[in-house]
């Protein structure tokens, strides 16, 4: 009863089936996507693969923790935010930025990428300070601390269940935007707690090294390292010509604030790294 052109019929499909009162059921369906071409974008390429920006939103979640680690006033706030959001207004836990359930947020990241940084993970800082907390008879010496050390304990694990990351592959969502709400509260200033190492820009693309130029130090420089054959040489030329103090997209207060548009729209054209051997040279893949 319904006909299909041929290019339908390539990529759809029909199900049929007896119901149970012996009718003929019928459905039709779109078997796959339509191909698309090899390497093509909807809109422009993303400078940053899915998991080098999950390790610099995993970077930015280390320094914001860090910073609230050290502010247990701020600490406070965030746990009675969290909890109120959670117990008084139907909030889910994983629209927080705070994990509550106590697991602690891994933020490990390749060491080249904290090359130059001084950032230690507030883990290890509490291993240190609270050493002598045993596991028993913890309720009774907590009990006996001071005001003091119990405010830093209580900031500690705060920011220890904090998570900033987006996940290779995924969108910024309420999380995140809860997030940025404490980055900005704790004013903390990323930059001067992490600089761009020159690993950064070997894990990005050719063309997106190109592009970040073209935004960041204007079309002329872009243009003149285009010419540059060696990705390496490449990747040197742009961490040279980038201002002081920059810092990649993911990286910045504000960079998931909430939006007008829905956020899964924000990150969901991001392709992987498989790029990366398309933008190389023949020179380098000797």
């Amino acid at each position: 009863m319904r006909a299909f052109n041929r290019e339908q019929v390539a990529v759809g499909g029909v199900a049929l089936w007896v119901a149970h009162d012996g009718t003929l059921g019928k459905s039709f369906y779109r078997a796959k996507a339509e191909p698309k071409p090899k390497g093509s974008h909807d809109g422009p390429a993303p400078l940053y693969g899915n998991s080098l920006f999950a390790d610099l939103s995993r970077i930015k979640t280390r320094i914001v923790q860090e910073a609230v680690a050290a502010d247990p006033t701020l600490a406070l706030d965030i746990m009675l935010d969290s909890l109120a959001g959670q117990l008084l207004h139907g909030a889910h836990s994983y629209q927080m930025a705070l994990e509550v359930q106590a697991k602690a947020v891994a933020t490990d990241v390749p060491d080249e990428l904290m090359a130059t940084s001084n950032v230690r993970s507030v883990e290890d800082m509490m291993a240190t300070r609270f050493a002598a907390i045993p596991a028993e008879g913890r309720f009774e010496a907590i009990r006996t601390m001071t005001a003091e050390d119990k405010a830093a304990l209580l900031a500690g694990l705060v920011a220890l269940t904090m998570d900033g990351t987006v996940f290779a592959g995924g969108s910024p969502g309420q999380r995140h935007h809860h997030f940025e709400q404490i980055a900005r509260a704790s004013g903390v200033d990323i930059a001067s707690r992490w600089t761009a190492p020159i690993a950064l820009f070997d894990k990005m693309r050719r063309s997106a090294l190109i592009d970040l130029l073209r935004e960041e130090v204007g079309a002329p420089s872009a243009e003149n390292c285009a010419t540059i054959k060696k990705k390496a040489d490449l990747a040197v030329n742009v961490s040279e010509r980038l201002p002081a103090h920059w810092l990649p997209a993911p990286m910045r207060i504000g960079a998931f604030d909430r939006t007008e548009r829905e956020p899964e729209d924000f990150h969901a054209k991001m392709d992987e790294d498989r790029s990366e051997q398309e933008d190389m040279t023949d020179e380098e893949m000797a």
